[in-house]
């Protein structure tokens, strides 16, 4: 009898712990995102998050020489990341640039292509579970928004014109003497990169080495 009452306490504690597990392991949090400091950690990040690549190139056609690009995207497809590779002039000197962004779905945007759109008018499209997915992962954004607010020094503000939005950035919180030149930020955009999503909330982070 006891021994059966053992037996069922361990397999209470699985079925709680088991679906927790299962959620933490497929969240992004600041500290993920502050161990990323090359193409293959970023992969790294990506993969056990549960991340699939979606696509990745060079963007030599659209004048941007020796830049290439990978794109992934998380299985609800709710979050789009992106990792950008190029060279520039920094002192005069040929300077690699690494430039990594995470962009999540406005709960507020119009997302025709999965059936969730906000617009009254087209209400009969709408999805209940999307609804369910984009908010869980906006919140995430908020909340990895809110640890850089609290945890990171400001460092500038970068107006772009362009693409009509204001991104604020601090400094990127790393024991790693080389990746003082990072910086990190956040912002609200009309436009996704490449222009894959709509509306979205960018959690971006940039860095030159030296």
């Amino acid at each position: 009898m006891i021994l059966k009452l053992i037996i069922m306490k361990q397999l209470l504690l699985i079925f709680f712990c088991v679906p927790f597990l299962i959620y933490s392991q497929y969240s992004l949090d600041l500290s993920q995102i502050e161990s990323i400091y090359s193409k293959g950690t970023f992969q790294k990040v990506m993969l056990e998050n549960g991340f699939k690549k979606r696509s990745s190139g060079d963007l030599s056609s659209l004048g941007r020489p020796n830049r290439s690009y990978i794109t992934y995207e998380n299985k609800t497809e709710t979050i789009q990341a992106n990792v950008d590779l190029w060279m520039e002039k920094v002192f005069g000197m040929d300077s690699e640039v690494l430039s990594f962004n995470f962009e999540f779905k406005d709960p507020n945007g119009k997302w025709s292509d999965f059936g969730y759109i906000s617009d009254k008018y087209y209400a009969r499209y709408d999805r209940p579970e999307r609804r369910k997915e984009v908010n869980k992962e906006w919140n995430v954004y908020n909340k990895i928004v809110n640890s850089i607010k609290t945890s990171s020094e400001f460092r500038y503000i970068y107006e772009n014109e362009k693409k009509n939005y204001e991104a604020i950035y601090y400094n990127f919180n790393s024991s790693n003497e080389d990746m003082k030149n990072m910086v990190i930020g956040y912002y609200n955009a009309p436009k996704g990169s490449y222009n894959y999503y709509e509306q979205v909330g960018v959690i971006k982070v940039v860095y030159k080495k030296k």
